[in-house]
């Protein structure tokens, strides 16, 4: 089973940095999970919301913002956190912006082999389906994962129509008959964002294919332990 760990390692460092991504790994994670809006220069860069305001102190929009300046904020391109944490483990790519999936796909295509593709080294993820639909047909390769917090079985009738690979329910609409059923029509589930002890069990016994958490060395230790 995956630990992602969610937008990095919380309480380690800022969500969504290169500390939170190296945190994560160092805290076993076998994957990390993050978010991608568009710069003013049209880059993919890693953040979760609309505005930098509330994790870096900076007002205005992110699309009003240039990467470079980005950057030296402390918000990373996509791209480099490919390449310094794609041979570390699996990269779960959230677009926030659909306006920024052909040029997550570009980047994909540019780092990763098909065969990479195919075995979800690097997984898109989004709720939005116009993100799931446009990455499909730019590249049927890549993996998606269909992000829901409402509707396993719409995710599963959107699963079928651009061959997903994953479903990632909120972790509340899990139960062993909603994995059950999401395992037999041929997709892994990837539940979110579970972050305590006790829920770590019942997902692992529910025979989920990875857990996506704020606290991945907890979830570790919990599953080895437990």
């Amino acid at each position: 089973m995956i630990c992602w760990g969610h937008r990095g390692c919380k309480g380690a460092a800022i969500e969504n940095t290169m500390a939170a991504f190296y945190a994560a790994f160092e805290a076993g994670a076998q994957g990390i999970e993050l978010d991608i809006q568009l710069s003013s220069d049209g880059i993919p860069v890693v953040l979760h919301d609309e505005s930098p305001a509330r994790t870096h102190g900076l007002a205005g929009l992110v699309d009003n913002v240039a990467a470079q300046t980005l950057n030296q904020l402390g918000i990373p391109s996509l791209e480099a956190v490919l390449l310094v944490f794609g041979p570390k483990g699996y990269i779960n790519i959230e677009i926030k912006n659909p306006q920024a999936t052909a040029a997550v796909v570009q980047l994909i295509q540019k780092y990763y082999s098909v065969q990479a593709q195919k075995e979800a080294h690097v997984l898109v993820s989004s709720f939005h389906e116009e993100v799931l639909q446009t990455a499909f047909e730019i590249d049927p390769n890549i993996a998606l994962g269909i992000l829901t917090a409402t509707s396993v079985k719409r995710a599963l009738a959107l699963a079928n129509e651009i061959h997903a690979y994953a479903i990632h329910p909120a972790a509340l609409l899990c139960s062993t008959q909603v994995v059950d059923q999401i395992h037999a029509a041929g997709y892994k589930v990837f539940p979110w964002t579970v972050n305590e002890a006790a829920h770590f069990i019942t997902l692992s016994q529910m025979h989920v294919d990875g857990i996506i958490t704020d606290e991945p060395k907890l979830c570790l230790e919990t599953l080895h332990h437990g």
